[in-house]
């Protein structure tokens, strides 16, 4: 009994500590102080040692969460678009005709405006919460 009740604590401890060398962040996206209604955030590490790198969408409500962000030096790619309220169609790969959400780029560089969307950080165990503040030059 005596053994079983060590081992399971063991067991509680080892699970609960986590990964030591990534976090989850969470936050906001905001461009020119609006919130970003779509889009998308990536990461890659800097550090070859890692070689971690993933992404999340950008939440209607302009929130993203990315899971096994490894501490030390990350590049993210923030791509926020925004929703026009406009209903457009587009064909499907089959070629039928569908109605999507009409979504623009929020930076007037376009999406890929490396100068505006990319931004490398010193990841911490503190920076579970960030957001994500973006202007136009």
């Amino acid at each position: 009994m005596h053994l079983y009740l060590r081992y399971s604590l063991l067991f509680i401890f080892a699970v609960g500590c986590g990964d030591a060398t990534t976090i989850d962040m969470k936050g906001k996206v905001t461009v020119n102080g609006r919130l970003a209604s779509t889009g998308h955030v990536m990461f890659a590490s800097q550090e070859s040692s890692n070689g971690k790198g993933g992404m999340c969408p950008i939440s209607e409500k302009g929130t993203y969460y990315l899971q096994k962000v490894p501490l030390g030096s990350v590049v993210f790619t923030i791509i926020p678009q925004e929703k026009t309220g406009k209903t457009i169609e587009i064909a499907d790969p089959t070629g039928r005709k569908i109605a999507v959400d009409e979504v623009l780029p929020m930076l007037k560089g376009g999406r890929y405006d490396s100068d505006k969307t990319t931004v490398t950080l010193t990841v911490t165990q503190d920076m579970r919460d960030h957001t994500f503040t973006l202007t136009e030059k």
